[in-house]
C-alpha cells in the first residue's frame, strides 16, 4: 500500500496566496520526512477561495530541491488542447523527471468545472476525445524516436522528443476516472487510475476497482506496458481524538463537499459526457450529513489514528494500491498535525508493521496464548490426554 498527500492549495479568507504556498511547501517537505510514498496536486483555474495551483508544472521543480524521496504526482494536467498542448506536456514532464531524479508521474484528466472549461473556450462535448487522443500523442512522444502522429485534433509529422524522460519506458501515466466508462478505457489504454467514491458509498469503491483491473490486467497480458495501479482519493484530518477531529475538520469539509456536488450537479447537465455526473449530484442532503460522509461515503476520512487504520484496511481489502490524503482547507498547523500523525501511527501499520510498538495488553495476551500452545504441544507429544 502506498500513501499520497494531495493539496490544492486553498486558501483561508485573509491570507496571501504567497503565505499559502509557502505553508504547502513546509507541509510537502514534512510529508517527505514522514513516509508518504508521493505527493499531487490538481491543475485549478480562476478557483475563487478554493483550489490556488493552477500550475503544478512550476510548483514541483522547487520541491524536488527540498525533498529527498518523496514522488510527485500531477493529479491532473488537463488535456484538452486549449488548455495544454500534449508535445508541451511531454516536454514538461521529461524535464521534469530529469530534474527531479525519476520521481516525476503524470495524472491526466479532461477538466471537471465550468470555470475552467469555459474560460479556456474548451468544446465541452468533445474533451473525452481530446483526452484520449492527447494520451495517445504523449505515449508516442515517450516511446517512439522519432514519432509522427494523424488524429482528429492533432497532425504532427516526424520529429524527436527533447529532452527525454529517464524512468523506463516512461514516467507512470495515470487518469481522473470516477465513471465506469473511463475505467474501462483506462485499463484498456494501459494507465494507471486516480479514483473516489464522491460519497457514493464503499460498493461503488470495490465495484470501480474491479472494473478497472479487469481491463488492465487483459491489457498488460497482451504484452502492452501497464501502470496498473489505482489510487483511491479521499478528504481526510487526522487528530489525536476522533471528537477533535471531527470538531476541527466537519463543518469545513461539509461545506466544501457541498460546493463540489453544486458544481457537479451544474457540469452534468451541460454535455452527455459528464452525464455521470447526476449520481452525485442526487446524494442531495446526504453531502451534508458528517456521519453518512465519515462512514459510509467511502470517501472521507475524519478520526484518529486508528479510525484511518480501520478505513485504510477496507481498501486494502478491496483491492486498492494507493490511498491518498486530501490534507487541506483548514489552518496550516492542522494539516501539518495530519501528517504527523499518519506519518507516525498509520502508514507505518502498512509498511512494516513488525516495527510498530504494541500495546503492553496485547503483548501479554499473545505471550500467555503462546504459552498455553507450548503447554498443550508439551502433552500431545507426551501423549498425555488433552482437554477439549
Amino acid at each position: 500500500m502506498k500513501f499520497g498527500f494531495l493539496s490544492e492549495g486553498d486558501p483561508r479568507p485573509g491570507q496571501t496566496y504567497s503565505q499559502r504556498y509557502w505553508d504547502l511547501v513546509e507541509e510537502v517537505i514534512h510529508a517527505d520526512k514522514m513516509g508518504f510514498d508521493v505527493f499531487g496536486s490538481s491543475e485549478q483555474h480562476f478557483a475563487i477561495g478554493v483550489a490556488s495551483i493552477s500550475a503544478p508544472e512550476c510548483f514541483y521543480p522547487y520541491l524536488f530541491a527540498k525533498t529527498e524521496r518523496i514522488r510527485f504526482r500531477h493529479a491532473v494536467t488537463l488535456l484538452p488542447f486549449m488548455i495544454n498542448h500534449p508535445l508541451r506536456v511531454a516536454e514538461r514532464i521529461a524535464t521534469q523527471d530529469i530534474l527531479s531524479r525519476g520521481r516525476i508521474e503524470l495524472g491526466t484528466g479532461r477538466g471537471n468545472t465550468m470555470l475552467t472549461l469555459r474560460g479556456f473556450g474548451v468544446d465541452i462535448d468533445t474533451t473525452r476525445e481530446q483526452w484520449e487522443e492527447g494520451i495517445d500523442l504523449i505515449k508516442a512522444a515517450f516511446t517512439e524516436d522519432p514519432f509522427t502522429f494523424e488524429g482528429k485534433f492533432f497532425n504532427v509529422p516526424p520529429r524527436s522528443l527533447i529532452p527525454k524522460p529517464i524512468q523506463d519506458p516512461h514516467p507512470p501515466i495515470f487518469v481522473a476516472s470516477t465513471g465506469p466508462d473511463s475505467l474501462r478505457r483506462a485499463g484498456q489504454k494501459g494507465l494507471g487510475v486516480i479514483t473516489s467514491a464522491v460519497e457514493r458509498g464503499w460498493s461503488y469503491v470495490e465495484d470501480a476497482i474491479k472494473v478497472y483491473r479487469a481491463e488492465a490486467d487483459a491489457a498488460e497480458a497482451s504484452g502492452m506496458y501497464v501502470t496498473n495501479a489505482i489510487a483511491v482519493n479521499t478528504t481526510a484530518h487526522c487528530a489525536h481524538t476522533t471528537q477533535k477531529a471531527i470538531d476541527e475538520a466537519g463543518a469545513v469539509i461539509i461545506k466544501e463537499r457541498k460546493l463540489a456536488g453544486d458544481a457537479y450537479a451544474r457540469l452534468s447537465t451541460i454535455s452527455p459526457d459528464y452525464a455521470y455526473m447526476r449520481d452525485i449530484a442526487a446524494l442531495g442532503e446526504a453531502m451534508e450529513n458528517l456521519d453518512y460522509l465519515r462512514l459510509e461515503s467511502g470517501s472521507i476520512i475524519i478520526g484518529d489514528p486508528d479510525h484511518f487504520i480501520e478505513q485504510i484496511q477496507k481498501f486494502e481489502a478491496m483491492g486498492a494500491d494507493e490511498v491518498w490524503f486530501r490534507l487541506d482547507s483548514l489552518p496550516h498547523h492542522m494539516v501539518m498535525q495530519s501528517i504527523e500523525l499518519i506519518g507516525r501511527y498509520v502508514i507505518p501499520q502498512f509498511k512494516d508493521p513488525r516495527q510498530v510498538v504494541q500495546h503492553p495488553e496485547i503483548m501479554r495476551n499473545k505471550l500467555k496464548a503462546k504459552r498455553a500452545e507450548l503447554a498443550r504441544l508439551k502433552e500431545e507429544a507426551a501423549g498425555a490426554p488433552v482437554p477439549v
